[in-house]
């Protein structure tokens, strides 16, 4: 994947807002699309959402292939398969990658198998991946989006 990497992020709420942060400081990936359902969020300049300077990304409400210009989309809405499912299936008639902080989407086969399924089979067919993460520990191994370099020293 070439650089930057175009990210798009669904839900700019406590955790999408803070991934928002992080990856406008960086130069290596482009937000070129962010949505969320809260209505006082919608229509709001991303960077502001994230407590920065504004960027010119307004927030849009979700909607089928919302995320056709992303290489990956961030997706930081809920904990519950069920509630994820039509938010995911959205997403990847998009054709983007996906990671999410979906908690149950880390182990979906147990009690979830129906829409992993689907979310497999949707995946397969549109060429993407689509990646449960959860948000602990998941997202907390995404630290290096922080931390330029790690370095480990053994005497």
């Amino acid at each position: 994947m070439k650089l930057p990497v175009k990210v798009a992020l669904y839900g700019v709420g406590e955790i999408g807002g803070r991934v928002a942060r992080l990856l406008l400081a960086r130069g290596d990936f482009e937000v070129v699309g962010a949505f969320d359902i809260d209505e006082g969020k919608v229509g709001r300049d991303l960077g502001e959402i994230a407590g920065l300077e504004r960027r010119g990304i307004l927030v849009e409400k979700p909607y089928a292939g919302c995320c056709a210009d992303a290489d990956v989309t961030i997706h930081a809405t809920v904990s519950s398969m069920a509630k994820a499912y039509p938010q995911i299936m959205e997403i990847l008639e998009g054709e983007s990658n996906i990671i999410s902080t979906c908690e149950e989407l880390v182990f979906p086969l147990d009690a979830n198998r129906e829409f992993a399924k689907a979310i497999d089979a949707r995946a397969k067919e549109k060429g993407v991946s689509v990646v449960g993460a959860g948000v602990n520990p998941g997202f907390l191994t995404l630290l290096d989006l922080r931390i330029p370099h790690w370095r480990v020293r053994i005497q």
